[in-house]
């Protein structure tokens, strides 16, 4: 349908059209937890008058708001003259001009007392009175308060005990919590079975985060395994990351993004004076003083879903005969089985890394790097190379978490 739209731009002379971005967030959608069941593996349910019915019988009433908000509107005949002038778009403008529409939708999309609750639950990974429950929330808000391009939040209602006292019994009346009032203090926790559900809501905040969250890993890996130019592999660092998590997110153009990770950095340290990241040196004793103040650390709360679940499917990968093409359905059964069993032993940090919608896109990434097709040693040894460089990152998160747990 956008491509339509994009041919009538261009051959028409009249006015340029003009493309505005709607967010819209529910706090909570009745039919979640049948989108999750789906994502590990059970059988989407034929949709038709029937299921309608069925599906209006059994909702529960008023559940929860919603947010519609609208992002900057975007001229459709200039963005594509920008687009095309970049010689690498070539054959890719209605692709290009698409992920920035769903660029621009993020930004105008707001944080919500749903999703920052849940936020602050899943990364405490215990029951959190009401107390810590702000306290956990705390840091999220700062972030957001200071970013220069933090969409429009609900403001001084995520800081207030009552509201978010509503956000929690809301959360609990639906199932996704549960509440223990049995000692000397009321605390809520993720219901069994729920962490799907709880990422569900936790995912609609992540989007503003997940630039914060490769400039914090970035710059965690120079810490660690960097001697030479610092700056030079901060970059690389982050653009590596942006490139393996290109299909999860909706990334700004590479300058753009450069831009956006001097932003982060200049809120690790003020004293910077907003220099882009690419051209002053950077010195071990910055690097140092850049790592302290992205205290606390939320790096492993973000993306260590995603690595987590990107490494199943690579560790399967490693292990399907390099004499065989891969079969999609036939590599996903046993990631789903392998990944149960890992969150089961505790080596896997999180059931809601087994998903089919992670696995699909760790398989669309190793088929955009050539990981699928093709036979015999060489291939093999490229899966096994892409598969340690995800248990890299993985150990890295894993050791950022320690850190933060350490210091907490």
């Amino acid at each position: 349908a956008l491509r339509y739209v994009i041919d009538a731009a261009r051959a028409s002379e009249g006015p340029d059209a003009m493309v505005v971005p709607v967010s819209v967030v529910y706090e909570q959608l009745a039919e979640v937890a049948s989108m999750t069941a789906e994502a590990l593996g059970g059988s989407k349910k034929p949709e038709g008058l029937s299921w309608l019915l069925r599906f209006a019988r059994t909702q529960p009433g008023r559940m929860s708001g919603v947010r519609i908000d609208f992002g900057e509107p975007i001229g459709m005949r200039a963005r594509l003259a920008e687009i095309e002038r970049d010689p690498r778009a070539k054959g890719k403008e209605v692709e290009r001009f698409a992920v920035e529409v769903c660029h621009r939708i993020n930004r105008a999309t707001p944080a919500i007392p749903t999703a920052i609750v849940t936020f602050a639950l899943l990364g405490a990974e215990r029951a959190l009175t009401l107390d810590e429950t702000l306290e956990a929330m705390a840091p999220i808000l700062s972030y957001l308060r200071d970013h220069p391009t933090t969409p429009t939040t609900l403001g001084t209602q995520l800081e207030d005990g009552g509201w978010v006292t509503s956000t929690l019994d809301k959360l609990t009346e639906s199932g996704v919590l549960n509440r223990f009032t049995g000692g000397d203090q009321t605390v809520w926790y993720i219901a069994p079975e729920q962490h799907l559900v709880a990422a569900f809501y936790r995912n609609t905040l992540i989007h503003l985060l997940v630039n914060r969250a490769i400039a914090e890993l970035a710059t965690f890996m120079a810490r660690e395994h960097s001697v030479g130019d610092l700056r030079e592999s901060i970059w690389n660092y982050a653009i590596s990351l942006r490139q393996l998590l290109k299909f999860e997110f909706f990334f700004a153009s590479r300058a753009e993004f450069n831009e956006e990770l001097r932003a982060e950095v200049a809120l690790f340290d003020p004293d910077w004076e907003g220099q882009q990241v690419r051209e002053p040196v950077v010195t071990r004793e910055q690097l140092e003083r850049w790592f302290e103040r992205s205290r606390p650390h939320l790096a492993h709360l973000i993306l260590r879903p995603f690595f987590d679940a990107y490494l199943v499917v690579a560790e399967q990968l490693v292990r399907w005969p390099h004499d065989r093409e891969v079969v999609e359905k036939l590599l996903l059964e046993p990631c789903l089985g392998f990944g149960q069993q890992q969150v089961l032993q505790a080596k896997l940090h999180s059931p809601e890394s087994v998903t089919l919608e992670l696995f699909r896109n760790a398989l669309t990434l190793a088929g955009n790097r050539g990981l699928l097709s093709g036979s015999g040693r060489e291939v093999y040894q490229r899966r096994k190379a892409f598969a340690e460089s995800l248990r890299q990152i993985v150990d890295d998160l894993d050791t950022l978490s320690r850190l933060q747990s350490a210091a907490a």
